[in-house]
């Protein structure tokens, strides 16, 4: 169980790696994908760490916009209250999401 779930397009791996440096760098636990193992289940795996994590920090970028999984885990985070949203380069968020204050990175 993480203090922190991020939720990223893979293309951009090394600002949420930065992230997560970060945010450990300041006492919390991150979580993102590249600690799942090989044989272990995504959508399971995933569907655990983004409901124990206590915040879902999602880094929108073009990229990740597009992205189905990110949409995913945003739209859950927001239902539960646990949305920190980050906008880490210039884009339109997507509409279900535009109304929530969000930092630009």
């Amino acid at each position: 169980m993480a203090d922190i779930f991020i939720s990223y397009k893979r293309e951009d791996g090394a600002v949420c790696a930065a992230f997560a440096e970060a945010l450990a760098a300041n006492g919390y636990t991150v979580w993102f994908d590249r600690d799942i193992r090989e044989g272990d289940s995504w959508d399971r795996t995933i569907e655990r760490e983004i409901g124990s994590a206590s915040a879902v920090l999602v880094l929108w970028s073009r990229r990740s916009r597009e992205s189905d999984w990110v949409r995913n885990e945003a739209r859950f985070a927001k239902q539960a209250n646990r949305l920190l949203p980050v906008r880490i380069e210039h884009c339109e968020l997507p509409l279900e999401f535009a109304a929530i204050q969000t930092v630009d990175a």
